[in-house]
């Protein structure tokens, strides 16, 4: 497909190119213009917003002005970064640094995302030297949450709609800013870093394994003391709370996407009994496995899903 830019939306940075957007497909943004924008304009963000993708999407530039970040909450895209492409699924982001290509596209029936733009500010120097890159995006279903807020917010014209805004834009913004701490690693940390990468792959692959702190620790190299902390730096949660995390993941994807019986999936996941995976489920989602299933729901809506703040 030739990669004619069409420029279709002015918030983007002026080189972006929506080269084929179906009408079943919508970005949603934080307006520039709003309040609840000024956190991430002191942060150096220059827009910001969600993509729900669905039958054909191929976006990108030749040359950004702008350091992307993208995180992908349901489905995958595939980035072709210019001398690669990756495939970027559930629970990953991927970083494409200024004054490089990037392309994005859907690479399933329909994909949901979260992306950032940042101005080539002194602040973000490190992105160029630390991309393009790939890394799991632990926080990112948390971040859509408060993203899908913050603009429902931001369109509303209830009482106290505006101070709402704001509330959900200041917590997503220390959240981007801890989430992009793994792009910009002191040097001595690097190796233990790539290790855990590897590590969760091992986990989101093996949720059913008998996961605990000392093997985790064991496999990225490094003591329990220092996962903790790197966990808590990277993550803003324990190790097992990240194991736990992914099992509930996956539990969800088991529940909503196929009939096998709550037994099967509580040992898929790592628990032995199923008392314990409901008791488990019920107080990471909110509900216990049966009524989630029987009902349905995205676990992302917040009705379903509790506030996780």
């Amino acid at each position: 497909m030739s990669r004619q830019p069409l420029i279709v939306n002015p918030q983007m940075p002026k080189d972006a190119a929506w080269l084929d957007w179906a009408s079943a497909s919508r970005c949603l943004q934080i307006p520039a213009e709003h309040p609840a924008f000024r956190p991430f304009q002191a942060m150096g963000v220059r827009c910001l917003g969600q993509d729900r993708l669905k039958e054909r999407f191929i976006a990108g530039t030749p040359c950004s002005p702008t350091h992307l970040v993208w995180m992908v909450t349901h489905g995958a895209v595939e980035v072709d970064l210019g001398t690669d492409t990756v495939l970027l699924k559930k629970g990953c982001m991927v970083l494409c640094p200024a004054l490089r290509p990037h392309w994005v596209r859907l690479a399933t029936r329909a994909a949901r995302g979260i992306w950032f733009h940042f101005h080539r500010q002194s602040r973000w120097q490190h992105l160029s030297s630390a991309g393009p890159a790939v890394r799991p995006s632990p926080r990112a279903a948390e971040m859509e949450w408060l993203m899908e807020h913050c603009i429902s917010e931001c369109e509303s014209r209830e009482f106290g709609a505006g101070p709402n805004a704001i509330h959900y834009a200041e917590i997503l913004s220390v959240m981007l800013e801890r989430e992009l701490v793994i792009f910009g690693p002191r040097p001595k940390e690097q190796p233990v870093l790539k290790r855990l990468e590897k590590l969760w792959g091992r986990v989101l692959k093996n949720p059913g394994e008998k996961w605990h702190v000392e093997s985790l620790a064991s496999a990225a190299g490094c003591s329990s003391r220092e996962l903790y902390r790197l966990c808590a730096s990277l993550y803003g949660i324990g190790p097992m709370g990240l194991v736990t995390r992914m099992r509930m993941d996956r539990a969800m994807e088991l529940l909503l996407g196929s009939h096998r019986k709550i037994d099967d999936i509580s040992r898929e996941v790592g628990y032995s009994t199923a008392h314990a995976f409901s008791e488990a489920f019920l107080a990471h989602v909110g509900t216990r496995p049966g009524t989630f299933r029987d009902a349905g729901r995205d676990p992302r809506n917040p009705i379903s899903k509790p506030n996780p703040f």
